[in-house]
Formats: structure tokens, C-alpha cells, sequence
């Protein structure tokens, strides 16, 4: 924990990358669902249903989001790139494990992740549901029982699975090119090329496309199932979407581990 507690602050210490990484676009999305829906006449869809749940899961999805990834990518390489831009690992790592310390980075790139997605899914809820309320809106009854909280809570592990992943490819493009940008691109390029390549190829049923956006997003779908009548999904097939996207996170941060336990940092 004291470690956790070492690269949080280190985290927040840097102000301008803890900004633009977890609290700009959250704050961005609110605001620009706040405008959109605030400015529909007073009198206008006083029939129309607010559905919270659905709100929120498609909030929580936004992590699958390629843009969303790269601003969330800004404030992972300010974590795991730090120690090469100011030469400081000789300082750190006789003290403790390597393994260690890139796990108390992973970890307070955690912590502010979920509060990001936290951030970004409650201000967007109040966004779009205030306005509505206002113009005479009722909530959907049925999506406040106990199942939308699971299915919000569900979709939020499976997308902070998703940003670990990000989180490992940064950690290891950091490792290789020892710099903030090239932490940076290259998983964004990934995301983006996965984003794009899945929607040229399309959802097919009975095909998972083993790709790091894809398969979050199948599963996903699965949960939202019977709050938006987004695509069934079958234990099958959600089984092989979880281990590919536990395998898009375990590779790179593995390969990330090899390579740093093997770097000589006597000089970074």
C-alpha cells in the first residue's frame, strides 16, 4: 500500500497529465450531454422515459472508446514513463522489486481510472435525466431493481479489464522506447486500428473477432442485453470474449515485466 500510496502521488503530483488523462474528457462529455439535452424546448418529449441504467451502462462503456483511451493512455505514461524522463529508477529499484513497483503503478492507474469512468457515468446521468425531469420525464421503474446495479457493475470490471490492457501496452511501450510519446501512440494506434477494423468486418452472430476493442465490447452487449436490446450473447461465446480480453492485458504486462526486470537502469 505504501507504494500504491508513493505513485498515486506521484500521479497527481503531475498536474497537467492527471487532468488531461482522467478529469477533461469526463468533464467535456458532461458538459457537452448537459448542452444537447438542456437544449430541447420545455415542452418537448414530456413523454419520453428516462432510462437510468441504460444512461449508465453506456457511460461505463465509453472505456472502449478509442479517444477515451487516449486521453486515459496521457495518464498512464505519466505514471509508468516518469522514472526514464527524470532518471530516477536507479533510486527506486534497489530498494524494492521491480515487479512491485510496476504493480503499484498499475495499481494507481487503477484507482484513477475507475474514478474517472466513476466521474464521467454519474455526470453524465444527472446530465441527461435532470433536463428530462424537468420537461416532465418519468423514470423507467423496472431499471432500478437490483439487476441494473449488477449489470452497471459488471460492465464497469469488464471495461477496467479493457483499461488495464491499455495500461499494460503502455507500461511496455515504455519500457522499449523509454519516452512519454512513445508510451503513448503506439496503444493508441492499437485501439484505433481495432476500433476500425472491427467496424469494417461488423458483428456477425457467432463471431468474436479477437481483437482488444471487440471482445470487451461483445461482452458488453451481452450484459446490456435486456436494458437496450443490444445483441444476445452466448456463455460460449462470452467466455472466449473474457479470456481475450484477460489475454490482450496478461501478454503485454508480461512481456512488460520480462523486459524490465532485464533493463540495466543503473543510468535511468
Amino acid at each position: 500500500m505504501m507504494l500504491v500510496r508513493a505513485e498515486w502521488a506521484k500521479l497527481v503530483g503531475q498536474r497537467g497529465a492527471f487532468f488531461w488523462g482522467f478529469i477533461a474528457l469526463p468533464c467535456v462529455l458532461i458538459l457537452f450531454a448537459g448542452v444537447l439535452n438542456g437544449a430541447v424546448p420545455p415542452g418537448a418529449g414530456a413523454a419520453v422515459e428516462i432510462r437510468p441504467i441504460r444512461t449508465l451502462l453506456r457511460a461505463v462503456g465509453a472505456a472502449g472508446n478509442p479517444f477515451v483511451q487516449l486521453f486515459l493512455a496521457i495518464g498512464a505514461a505519466s505514471l509508468f514513463a516518469l522514472e526514464y524522463r527524470h532518471a530516477t529508477w536507479r533510486l527506486l529499484v534497489p530498494r524494492r522489486s521491480r515487479t512491485m513497483l510496476l504493480a503499484a503503478k498499475l495499481a494507481a492507474f487503477a484507482i484513477a481510472a475507475a474514478c474517472s469512468l466513476a466521474l464521467l457515468s454519474v455526470g453524465n446521468l444527472f446530465a441527461i435525466t435532470v433536463p428530462a425531469l424537468l420537461r416532465g420525464a418519468h423514470p423507467i421503474a423496472s431499471e432500478a431493481m437490483g439487476a441494473g446495479a449488477v449489470a452497471v457493475l459488471l460492465t464497469l470490471l469488464v471495461s477496467m479489464l479493457q483499461l488495464l490492457g491499455l495500461a499494460a501496452w503502455v507500461a511496455l511501450m515504455a519500457a522499449v522506447t523509454r519516452s512519454t510519446m512513445g508510451a503513448i501512440l503506439p496503444p493508441f494506434l492499437l485501439a484505433f486500428a481495432s476500433a476500425a477494423i472491427q467496424a469494417y468486418l461488423g458483428g456477425a452472430p457467432g463471431t468474436i473477432l479477437a481483437l482488444p476493442g471487440a471482445a470487451p465490447d461483445l461482452l458488453r452487449a451481452g450484459i446490456a442485453a435486456g436494458f437496450d436490446g443490444a445483441r444476445v450473447v452466448t456463455g460460449g461465446q462470452a467466455l472466449a470474449a473474457l479470456a481475450i480480453t484477460t489475454a490482450w492485458f496478461a501478454v503485454p504486462m508480461a512481456a512488460a515485466v520480462l523486459l524490465f526486470t532485464r533493463q540495466d537502469l543503473a543510468s535511468e
